[in-house]
């Protein structure tokens, strides 16, 4: 069994869209503030209502990883909170989605079973950062604020920015 943290964006029905948040992630140094630089393994998946979706994997920060090269490097929460920090601030220069959230998915014999929004019937709802369009359609939320021009973030992270 491994255990995976990943950043997950929903970029629409469009793949090059998908393909294009994946190469903006894929280009990208993560670097922590003691120095640790880590880059994502990145690629896109299609779930089963037709939504493209690009997975942002950083190197060094999944236990039990298969990614060859892929070392555990993170040992603290706080190391996990500086990096789901760092992918959200990637995001503010990122192409358009419809909404993304950095968090753990545990893949069992190459299944994904927990936290996949491309295997389960997901709620936008449950996702850290979403378009505008999106969170009127949710009949806007308060626990979300401003994150960058059409985007809003849930609460929790919004002090970032």
């Amino acid at each position: 069994m491994a255990m995976y943290f990943n950043l997950v964006a929903q970029c629409g029905y469009e793949e090059n869209n998908a393909e294009e948040m994946a190469e903006h992630f894929r280009d990208s140094v993560l670097r922590f503030r003691n120095g640790l630089t880590t880059r994502c393994r990145c690629w896109i998946q299609q779930d089963l209502k037709g939504y493209w979706w690009a997975i942002a994997t950083p190197l060094g920060a999944s236990y039990g990883s298969c990614i060859e090269g892929d070392t555990y490097l993170l040992t603290s929460d706080e190391q996990y909170e500086q990096l789901r920090d760092l992918l959200y601030r990637q995001l503010l220069s990122a192409p358009p989605f419809l909404c993304a959230s950095a968090n753990w998915e545990i893949q069992d014999d190459y299944i994904f079973h927990q936290g996949n929004p491309m295997d389960e019937d997901y709620s936008f709802a449950e996702f850290d950062i979403l378009c505008g369009d999106l969170w009127n359609d949710l009949q806007r939320p308060i626990e979300y604020s401003f994150f960058k021009e059409g985007y809003v973030i849930k609460e929790d992270f919004s002090r970032l920015f």
